[in-house]
């Protein structure tokens, strides 16, 4: 009885270690299971550790907000977004306008990767731009967002700035790197480098 109990003990504590993906927000984290269900804990004073149930709700991809209590993830299923917490300014507000790759939670803003032509989601050449909501969200550079040529592969928000990488749809094997700064301080988090690229 007594082995009975610790195995099955030993076994729940294997589970809650099971997860595929992970991201630490502000004072709360967020995981995605192997099976696709969301699951955050810690703050959870705007719901922001509360994510929409599984299994309707899978997910590829999970974002918690750094500086504020929001999280966002990009379903598998249809590649839309769907978030929950915090919608002050409208940065939990879900997406489903297009297939979308990543996501990144900021403080009050949410930025992520769409496809341009969604009938080619599975092909890795496709051609990308980037689709920001909630507060300050219209700051992003014309020249990012719109851009007809770039390939983006990550976006990340933090506190004052974001920053995406991007491979140039003409061939190049190097990723480029933009910033721009959104808010509070400045120091200089988004200028950068000149001749910085990511290296495969």
């Amino acid at each position: 009885m007594h082995l009975r109990v610790r195995s099955l003990i030993t076994h729940q504590k294997r589970l809650h270690l099971n997860f595929v993906k992970v991201s630490a927000g502000h004072s709360f984290t967020c995981g995605i299971r192997p099976h696709g269900a969301a699951e955050c804990w810690g703050k959870n004073d705007m719901g922001q550790s509360s994510p929409p149930h599984y299994p309707s709700n899978a997910f590829q991809q999970v974002s918690a907000s750094i500086g504020g209590d929001h999280a966002c993830g990009v379903l598998s299923g249809n590649g839309a977004v769907q978030c929950w917490g915090n919608n002050s300014r409208g940065q939990s507000e879900n997406k489903s306008e297009g297939s979308f790759l990543q996501v990144t939670a900021g403080t009050r803003t949410t930025c992520a990767i769409r496809t341009i032509d969604t009938d080619k989601a599975d092909n890795a050449d496709m051609l990308t731009s980037l689709f920001c909501w909630g507060s300050r969200a219209n700051v992003v550079p014309d020249h990012i967002m719109n851009g007809s040529d770039n390939k983006h592969s990550h976006i990340s928000m933090g506190q004052d700035h974001a920053c995406v990488s991007a491979n140039s749809a003409n061939g190049t094997t190097q990723t480029s790197i933009q910033c721009w700064w959104m808010a509070g301080s400045d120091y200089d988090a988004h200028r950068v480098p000149a001749g910085l690229v990511m290296v495969a």
